[in-house]
């Protein structure tokens, strides 16, 4: 999936740490106007650093939260444990 789709459907990177477990969710357009928009999600965690511990041990993936959040159904939603 490339940046630009993120883009498209509302959604942030988001970035996790194997190392630290540090992560955030981060903007698309900057990453955009860096990488191109044919960039793939994939990919850009390879040239991230951790803000935490510094490794660049980084995952990257679609921000699915940011549709639940919006009331919109994600990709990725659990029932809720009772």
């Amino acid at each position: 999936m490339p940046l630009s789709t993120l883009s498209r459907d509302g959604l942030r990177l988001f970035a996790y740490c194997n190392r630290c477990t540090h992560n955030r969710a981060v903007a698309v357009a900057p990453l955009i106007e860096r990488l191109g928009p044919d960039y793939p999600v994939p990919r850009v965690g390879r040239r991230m650093r951790c803000g935490g511990c510094g490794s660049r041990d980084i995952d990257t993936m679609p921000n699915w939260n940011d549709r639940t959040a919006s009331g919109v159904q994600g990709r990725f939603n659990y029932p809720e444990w009772g």
